[in-house]
């Protein structure tokens, strides 16, 4: 049996009843007048004052602190008499700030308060605050950066169908026996100076809410991302044979051109594979590599597709080695202190850091496939960490 502790059940009672009073001493101005006359020309008393049932809630205190009060006396609203210190920032300065917004995310693609003070001429005095105010009016908000997509009902619906699809009707040594490689393409935005560009925050950036919607693609390599040009890779890796497959793509990637490809590159792919007799590769749903011309080159050259759902690079593990090359392509240029690239210059290196991306850690992403799929299970169809 609990013992009842009354010393804390009336320091409880005595904090609510204090609480409840503060609340209710908030007297309006009317009532603090009617309470000086009432008190000043009628000769009424606090006592008087507090019988009426209207006045019952307000303490002794407060009565008395009212009704004493001159019945000449005004309320100064002190916002009039005090409107603050002058602004900082002028109306041409706030529209500098903005225009100098628009030239750092075209040429850099993200920034920084401090850095956009200095590109806007903007003083030292001014603090960041008032430059982040100046971003909020406009629209801004400094938000995580968009890397995936938003799962609908019926993408989780698909991603969990096919996980359990996965575990029910296949071997456990798919991702690693059956498959011959793993395909996908990328894009890599090339900037004329890395080093400045890899110093750049990441994981937050200031944007509008709508930024990114009126760019939405239907096909890789449709417009040239943010503040730079793209090189576009069509990448494939497989089993215990690490990257077999770097190849550069220019323009927008539709049908024809992804079956030109599949005829060129695939026989030779299989041949390089881990598994050249299956002819079962991985792919995302992309249109262009679902398109009836695609789908003709691959019956010609004895294909067989593995599809997995859209919206779904936690089920390619080729996601994984883009991610990790691009954060080794600004590893490389802090380190090595590129300050100015050409454009064939960048792809030369992402090509080669692409090549030589070690074979034993591709090895180790496929093997976590299993694993993966049972956590998208475990989450009904929502995202891994992966």
């Amino acid at each position: 049996m609990v013992k009842r502790n009354d010393n804390s059940l009336g320091a409880l009672h005595t904090n609510i009843v204090m609480a409840s009073k503060k609340v209710a001493n908030r007297v309006p101005l009317e009532v603090s007048i009617h309470w000086r006359y009432l008190h000043q020309d009628g000769r009424k008393t606090w006592k008087d004052i507090s019988h009426m049932k209207k006045y019952s809630k307000y303490s002794k205190a407060t009565i008395c602190r009212h009704m004493k009060k001159s019945i000449g006396d005004t309320v100064i609203d002190k916002r009039v008499s005090n409107k603050g210190r002058p602004a900082k920032l002028t109306s041409r300065d706030k529209r500098n700030i903005l225009r100098q917004v628009e030239i750092l995310r075209r040429d850099y693609g993200y920034f920084t308060v401090r850095r956009l003070k200095v590109f806007a001429g903007v003083s030292a005095e001014v603090s960041d605050e008032t430059i982040r105010r100046v971003l909020r009016a406009a629209g801004f908000k400094y938000t995580h950066s968009r890397k995936k997509g938003v799962l609908s009902r019926k993408d989780l619906q698909l991603r969990y169908k096919f996980a359990k699809k996965v575990r029910r009707l296949l071997s456990p040594t798919v991702w690693t026996e059956g498959l011959a490689f793993y395909l996908d393409g990328v894009g890599f935005t090339h900037k004329y100076n890395p080093h400045d560009q890899a110093l750049a925050p990441r994981t937050m950036a200031w944007r509008k809410p709508a930024d990114g919607l009126s760019f939405q693609q239907t096909a890789k390599g449709s417009h040239e991302g943010s503040g730079g040009r793209v090189a576009n890779f069509f990448v494939a890796i497989a089993y215990q044979k690490g990257v077999i497959l770097a190849e550069q793509y220019e323009g927008q990637l539709n049908g024809k051109r992804f079956a030109e490809f599949v005829r060129e590159q695939f026989p030779a792919l299989f041949e390089r594979s881990s598994n050249a007799r299956g002819k079962l590769f991985l792919q995302d749903g992309d249109p262009s590599q679902n398109s009836r011309k695609a789908q003709e080159a691959m019956r010609q050259v004895g294909a067989r597709k593995f599809s997995i759902p859209a919206r779904s690079p936690d089920l390619n593990p080729v996601e994984n080695v883009f991610h990790n090359v691009k954060s080794q392509l600004q590893d490389d240029a802090l380190n090595k202190k590129i300050t100015h690239e050409t454009y064939s210059q960048f792809c030369e290196r992402v090509k080669k850091t692409l090549l030589s991306y070690p074979a034993d850690i591709i090895d180790r992403t496929i093997q976590s496939m299993n694993r993966r799929v049972e956590m998208i299970i475990e989450r009904k169809g929502q995202r891994i960490k992966y």
